[in-house]
């Protein structure tokens, strides 16, 4: 166990994109097993002791919770005066997200499957199957429409209205932020397309 939480550790802590979201998944286990650790090595340091040794096993876990004391109050600050100021944070509740769920919903058949750069959270949001492919022959293969969101390039493949068209994609909806395609299948293509 100490070896998994530690090579867990280094995978997380090495990662070209570090998210803190997977240290919380680790983090007990790595406390648990330093303690452990400055327990067991003052015990034998101090031949014994065992008030002592407690002592230098907790001592990390009270500077955390100390640490911790000091930063949260300014953490729930911050928090607090984002949600006064009116701002929403970006996700399937931002205003700008809205309108492609209620367009999936309104366009769609209930038996449709979606292409969307967050696919758990259109099948959440829109009661359809999604998928997340960031190939266009992929969802080509797989998909019955693709909800583009325009300009970004995010988990999605970049395409272009012209090129969209020339595959054969069909505009069922589109607003400043997004479009939803039907997808062509690339058997039902006319020869000569891409």
């Amino acid at each position: 166990l100490a070896l998994t939480a530690l090579f867990s550790a280094l995978t997380i802590s090495t990662h070209f994109r570090l998210v803190d979201r997977y240290w919380f998944q680790v983090d007990p286990w790595v406390l648990y097993f330093a303690v452990v650790g400055i327990t067991e090595m003052a015990r034998f340091a101090l031949r014994r002791r065992e008030r002592f040794a407690v002592v230098f096993g907790v001592l990390p876990i009270l500077w955390l919770v100390i640490v911790h004391i000091a930063a949260v109050p300014g953490k729930i600050g911050d928090a607090q005066d984002f949600n006064d100021s009116g701002r929403v944070q970006v996700g399937p509740t931002h205003p700008e997200f809205l309108p492609i769920f209620e367009a999936v919903r309104d366009h769609t058949p209930p038996d449709a499957v979606i292409d969307y750069f967050r696919a758990r959270t259109m099948t959440l949001l829109t009661d359809r199957v999604a998928i997340q492919q960031t190939s266009l022959d992929r969802i080509r293969e797989r998909a019955d429409y693709y909800a583009q969101r325009r300009g970004r390039d995010y988990w999605q493949p970049k395409l272009t209205m012209e090129q969209g068209l020339a595959l054969g994609f069909e505009v069922v909806w589109q607003d400043a932020n997004w479009i939803l395609w039907k997808v062509t299948p690339p058997e039902a293509v006319p020869a000569g397309t891409p």
